[in-house]
Order: C-alpha cells, then sequence, then structure tokens
C-alpha cells in the first residue's frame, strides 16, 4: 500500500483520525477509536462498527460477525463488502493473525493494538 493511496482526515465533531485506502471504497477507519465506518460521499456516517465494543479479546468469529452485519444491509453493494474485506485484511492481516490454517486465533486487544499500530507505520512510510 503506498502513502499516494491513502486519504487521511480529521472527523470535525470528534477530532479523530479516519484513514481510508483507495481499494476500501466508502470504509474509512478511526484510528484513535478503533472503530470503523461507512462514509456517503458528503463523509456522513450510514454504517459503523467498533473493534472494542465491550471486548477484552478479538478473533475471527468478530471480523466475520461484522463482514456479515454490515453485507446484510441493502445498501452495501458487493463491492462494499469487498472494501470491507480489504480494508480489515489491510489493517490486521487476517488470515497471519486471526485464522491461519483455519484455525480461530483470539487476540487481546493490546496485541490488535500493536498490529495496528505497526501496519499504520508501515503505510505512512513507504
Amino acid at each position: 500500500m503506498k502513502k499516494d493511496e491513502i486519504k487521511i482526515i480529521k472527523d470535525k465533531e470528534t477530532g479523530n483520525i479516519l484513514i481510508n485506502h483507495k481499494d476500501w471504497g466508502h470504509w474509512w477507519f478511526d484510528v484513535s477509536a478503533l472503530c470503523f465506518s461507512f462514509l456517503d460521499e458528503n463523509k456522513n456516517e450510514l454504517y459503523a462498527g467498533d473493534i472494542l465494543r465491550g471486548r477484552h479479546t478479538v478473533d475471527s468469529a468478530s471480523f466475520l460477525d461484522w463482514i456479515v452485519q454490515a453485507g446484510l444491509k441493502p445498501w452495501i453493494t458487493s463491492k462494499d463488502t469487498k472494501g470491507l474485506i480489504r480494508m480489515f485484511n489491510d489493517l490486521f492481516e487476517l488470515q497471519k493473525n486471526f485464522c491461519s490454517y483455519g484455525k480461530n486465533k483470539e487476540l487481546t486487544i493490546e496485541e490488535v493494538v500493536e498490529i495496528l499500530d505497526k501496519k499504520l507505520e508501515s503505510f505512512l512510510n513507504e
């Protein structure tokens, strides 16, 4: 992923930093709050999910649940669902960190944040 393919904006209301890659389509990731959002062309939030949402751990079922929930929205297209999967994989390397060899892996929030920090640093330094 190249630096010039990433958009970074600051949320006017919260001051949080949101990132988007061209392959993610309308999906944005809030780096500050560990949330993901589907934003329309005017940057209005139509759908959101929270990686932390009362959890102490995250596993492959968590990601699958978010993908299925979003994919069932009538206004989410197949291309949008693919963008969500690409975003999750770009940020968290799903197969490597959560489901390699078909085995579920459960990571602590701290481990998830560490993975995300490394990925974001590599994105911004490319």
